[in-house]
């Protein structure tokens, strides 16, 4: 199954891509895997750029994993769940559903990285 991996921490999330890649998922998270700066040290052109990169990485998944973090972070995690959700896609979170919004009843809540490879091989059969 191609996932790709929505977090806060690009170190976490490579954990959760090396241990859904064990598992025996493609990761489509390009973002995960490249130097990234801050927002305000792209040009417009960069960041549009950027924003499709994750876009088109979402569309091509099969679901999205969420990363918790340990407190409450905005940012462009949420966005591209929406955008998972929107797309008709699995979502499953790993750890505590950090708003409102993350409680919808179609998105899965675990508690690891393993379990929640094994709930996505249990339902892609």
């Amino acid at each position: 199954m191609k996932i790709y991996v929505a977090a806060h921490c690009r170190w976490a999330a490579h954990y959760v891509a090396l241990v859904l890649g064990y598992k025996g998922h493609e990761i489509t998270s390009g973002w995960i895997y490249t130097d990234f700066n801050p927002t305000d040290q792209h040009d417009e052109t960069e960041r549009a750029g950027i924003a499709q990169d994750d876009f088109d990485d979402v569309a091509r998944s099969d679901a999205l994993v969420l990363v918790a973090g340990p407190d409450r972070y905005p940012g462009g995690k949420f966005v591209e769940t929406g955008i998972a959700l929107g797309m008709g896609k699995r979502v499953v979170v790993i750890g505590r559903r950090e708003n409102m919004l993350i409680w919808l009843p179609a998105i899965r809540q675990v508690d690891d990285p393993h379990a929640a490879a094994d709930l996505l091989n249990q339902e892609a059969v």
